[in-house]
């Protein structure tokens, strides 16, 4: 339990630093709007997190009881390649700036539903999610109560730092140069490649 932990916050961490279009919409969104109406955005791309984890689970759980152990296999290898994908992805694109543009809409309801809707249908975020589930519940298997304690501390980080972020956004947004942005992708691009990668020899080598 305690490597799963650690695994977790590693995880966690990255996602945390991970310099991309929501990261922009938030800091954005507290030094336009202010703090109380980035939370809202914010607690709808938690929101959406929470429903996208939850149905993969499930998913999972049924799948799970079907699946041979080559198609387990499979789908193990394809989820390291996927992640290894994603941080070829933001490597390759570490030079290109964000521009993020906010609604001016200050209701409360609309701003939870941006932030929802900027999340649902964020692809990295499915993607991400789906290669973390699959690796976890179908290829080391892990139990409802370990997923729960491994996601759980995931989304945490999340809720955290996405918190930071809106409550230090004027100070973030001194320190937002081009330079540091290409930076900080390239280090979560790097970070994600291996992950992948380690995911693809630990399913190959078992």
């Amino acid at each position: 339990m305690v490597a799963l932990i650690l695994q977790a916050l590693s995880y966690g961490l990255f996602l945390a630093i991970l310099v991309g279009p929501l990261f922009i919409t938030l800091v954005n969104a507290g030094m336009q709007k202010g703090i109380k109406a980035a939370l809202f955005i914010a607690f709808g791309i938690w929101v959406s997190d929470v429903i996208m984890i939850g149905v993969l689970i499930k998913l999972s759980q049924t799948f799970s009881i079907r699946l041979s152990e080559e198609i387990t296999k499979g789908l193990g290898i394809l989820s390291g390649l996927v992640f290894t994908i994603i941080g070829i992805g933001i490597w390759l694109k570490r030079n290109q700036l964000i521009d993020e543009k906010l609604t001016t809409n200050r209701k409360h309801l609309s701003l939870f539903t941006y932030g929802f809707i900027i999340n649902t249908i964020n692809p990295f975020a499915i993607i991400f999610w789906i290669g973390l589930v699959t690796n976890y519940m179908l290829i080391r298997k892990i139990s409802l109560i370990e997923a729960l304690v491994f996601f759980g501390i995931i989304l945490l980080c999340i809720i955290i730092s996405d918190a930071a972020k809106v409550v230090l956004s004027k100070t973030i947004k001194k320190y937002l140069s081009n330079q540091n942005i290409v930076l900080f992708k390239s280090i979560c691009g790097f970070l994600m490649l291996i992950s992948g990668l380690s995911i693809v020899i630990r399913v190959l080598t078992q």
